[in-house]
């Protein structure tokens, strides 16, 4: 889902973000409607989808909706408030506990949202959280470093890693635990290598290359089992042996 210019197909409803803020229809419908009670009438900065629930922050302002995006409530969060406040950065849930990343910290409340804490969860500079092995949340740093932390206690840490290859030197710029394994995956953004590591992000290897020097930035799995890569402006790449082999598709969508 990408605020600002792209949609996010769900069950029977499409919706999408713009200058608008949100809209959505349904799949046989012919207008998106705009949604408008509750939410900002702009451009999300982050969008996140958990199950039945829509989340959507605007710098310092997160919302959420419980039914498809008709109807918007806004989180009372005074800490994201303060003069000097981050904004806003990524969002992840585990049952009623939701982890709001912003540049200055990691902020986690436990009662689905009722109530946050005054002060940040831990203090840390990230941009995208993701749940890695059991029981840890890793916090992206930046395209070279994540930051692992303990899913149950967030202000512990309990190790950092990134994907610097040698031979030639690359950099990580997504991470991905494939199922069933202790194997991470990487995109490298400088060479279009596809990179693995089975040692907790400690070294790593080279496991695949994308066609024509292509450089994802972004590494998905679908529920079937395919793994998807993509980038700015880049035809998406697909692999079917769990990242070995590549193909690009014919299809380019619009805004990736």
């Amino acid at each position: 889902f990408y605020s600002g210019s792209d949609f996010l197909p769900e069950g029977n409803r499409l919706s999408a973000t713009g200058s608008f803020g949100f809209a959505t229809r349904t799949i046989a419908g012919t207008t998106l409607i705009r949604s408008s009670t509750g939410i900002f009438a702009s451009s999300p900065t982050l969008v996140k989808t958990f199950g039945s629930e829509v989340y959507a922050a605007f710098n310092n302002a997160l919302f959420r909706s419980t039914d498809a995006g008709t109807n918007w409530s806004k989180f009372d969060i005074p800490f994201l408030l303060q003069p000097g406040a981050e904004p806003v950065t990524d969002l992840e849930k585990s049952g009623d506990t939701l982890f709001l990343l912003t540049q200055g910290g990691l902020l986690v409340s436990a009662d689905n949202g009722s109530t946050w804490p005054t002060t940040y969860t831990k203090t840390i500079n990230g941009y995208k959280l993701m749940f890695g092995f059991p029981g840890e949340l890793w916090i992206r740093r930046d395209y070279t470093s994540v930051t692992v932390v303990d899913r149950h206690n967030p202000s512990a840490t309990l190790r950092n890693f990134g994907c610097y290859i040698n031979n030639p030197s690359d950099q990580g710029a997504d991470y991905l635990i494939l199922p069933n394994s202790n194997l991470i995956i990487s995109p490298g953004l400088s060479y279009g290598y596809l990179y693995a590591s089975s040692d907790s992000g400690t070294t790593w290897v080279q496991r695949g290359a994308f066609n024509s020097g292509v450089k994802p930035w972004r590494l998905i799995r679908l529920n079937t089992g395919r793994l998807i890569a993509y980038g700015l402006n880049l035809a998406p790449s697909y692999s079917d042996d769990l990242g070995l082999t590549w193909a690009t598709s014919t299809l380019n969508p619009y805004s990736i």
